[in-house]
């Protein structure tokens, strides 16, 4: 990934964890990796842990890719799930969790487009 899609997709995921702050949650892991998975933002509001695959794409990368949350098959939902039990696991969690997609369109360093999926996806829907 080069540096334009890294600076990119680091402001989408500042934008996610500041919208999630004001809503009530408290950030409490990011960029989490294990076993060739990885959890962009990991979050805890009450007594859920709420995973977040964030998805930053400038226009012309829609037009030429198409959306972001398209590219989250059902191969990398059950990555992120299988990272996030091991985020689970390492931490000693027991809450409920649940997997949300952010999905952002920037140009120009400006939001010009923002989806967000609470409980998008679940290992029994995919």
């Amino acid at each position: 990934m080069d540096n334009y899609n890294k600076s990119l997709g680091k402001l989408g995921e500042d934008i996610v964890a500041q919208m999630l702050i004001k809503k009530g949650c408290k950030i409490i892991d990011r960029n989490f990796k294990r076993g060739g998975g990885e959890i962009d933002i990991i979050a805890e509001k009450g007594e859920t842990v709420i995973f977040v695959e964030v998805k930053t794409r400038s226009p012309e990368a829609v037009e030429k890719y198409g959306e972001g949350v398209t590219a989250i098959s059902p191969t990398k939902m059950k990555r992120i799930i299988k990272t996030a039990s091991k985020w689970m696991y390492i931490k000693n969690c027991e809450l409920q969790a649940r997997f949300d997609i952010a999905e952002l369109v920037i140009k120009n360093k400006k939001l010009t487009y923002f989806e967000y999926i609470a409980d998008a996806f679940t290992l029994d829907n995919i």
